[in-house]
């Protein structure tokens, strides 16, 4: 029997909108913001941060555990909960502009430090009230707009890499929206959830659930190392349409994947993501080979892997955590794809480029 359609409750849509700017902004600013506001003004090269990378990662960790223990020992409303994310990306907007106006080494890689808290904190904070404000029958179809908003706003930033002042600004205005919503229309959040949130299970199985999913992080990030920055004939991304068709392509795909999820899964959705990203890699390597030019087939593969994965991130907490204490296994979750596939992929790849 299928579940009765629900409208979207307000409370799901302002959860929505911080997931997507806040998530926007995780992707964006230290890729492309502060990094190019590295090598631009300060003259510094990934290497010389890699101290700082560390600190945001284990920074990051900490502040996902808190979160995950800070919502379920207070068994935080979500009232609550949207102020803190008010008060979160207030904090990340002053971060962040302090970041992008140092002018040393020194001081930059010490901004990692309140840079990784303050993510690991909010991305949880915002998975978690999203999971508990959004309907089941509408969890997928959000989902997958907010991943496609995403990575089309992503790849449109990528298009002006040169720029790393104005990405800046546009992350610091996405996070300036929150807390002008959230004073707006925080009054219409709920004072309790809209749905319950987890299953019987533990936190040891469902982090052993989760590991195809860190895989496919981990490979995807890999690499994206090596598709974005591969040159001349072998370039993947050759200009600016490139990369708008990019982000089209993961708009598309991370949408029809919300569709496809309340028939689906999670499970199946990543599995999906893997076998794509098999293919993503084998054809990369014929192209780096020289044997063909597959450029526009690797964006579009490339964009299904991501598109399918990140649905799949977001709703696969819905399924998974642990009913006892369910912000915890987000937590939990979050600092085995987020902080430790991740930077891990990112590390593999570029020691593979050398």
């Amino acid at each position: 029997m299928s579940e009765p359609r629900q409208p979207a409750p307000p409370g799901s849509l302002l959860a929505s909108w911080t997931l997507f700017t806040c998530f926007t902004f995780y992707v964006t600013f230290v890729q492309y913001a502060l990094l190019g506001h590295a090598r631009a003004e300060l003259g510094l090269h990934e290497n010389d941060l890699a101290f700082g990378f560390a600190l945001l990662a284990l920074c990051g960790i900490a502040g996902s555990l808190f979160a995950g223990w800070w919502i379920d020992r207070r068994r935080t409303s979500p009232p609550r909960l949207m102020r803190a994310t008010a008060v979160l990306s207030a904090l990340l907007i002053v971060c962040a502009w302090a970041a992008m106006r140092v002018g040393g080494r020194l001081a930059l890689i010490v901004l990692f430090a309140p840079l990784g808290v303050l993510l690991g904190v909010t991305i949880v904070v915002l998975l978690y009230q999203f999971l508990i404000l959004t309907p089941r029958n509408l969890r997928g179809v959000f989902a997958g707009l907010i991943a496609g908003l995403v990575y089309l706003t992503a790849n449109i930033q990528a298009c002006y890499a040169g720029s790393p002042q104005a990405i800046g600004l546009v992350d610091l205005a996405l996070l300036l929206s929150n807390v002008l919503l959230i004073y707006r229309y925080a009054r219409l959040v709920p004072n309790v959830a809209a749905v319950a949130l987890g299953i019987e299970t533990t936190r040891a199985r469902m982090l052993r659930s989760l590991w195809p999913l860190a895989l496919i992080v981990l490979a995807d990030t890999a690499l994206f190392v090596h598709v974005s920055r591969a040159t001349g004939v072998q370039a993947v991304f050759s200009g600016r349409g490139d990369w708008l068709t990019n982000g089209i392509c993961h708009f598309v795909f991370a949408v029809a994947a919300g569709l496809i999820y309340r028939r689906w899964g999670w499970r199946r959705i990543t599995a999906l993501a893997g076998y794509v990203l098999a293919l993503t890699i084998v054809l990369f390597l014929f192209q780096q080979l020289g044997h063909a030019i597959f450029a526009a087939g690797i964006i579009v593969l490339y964009s299904l892997t991501v598109g399918a994965y990140t649905v799949a991130l977001f709703t696969v907490f819905g399924e998974e955590t642990p009913r006892e204490k369910p912000a915890s296994g987000v937590a939990l979750g979050m600092v085995l794809i987020g902080w430790i596939a991740s930077p891990a992929g990112l590390t593999l790849g570029a020691a593979l480029l050398r």
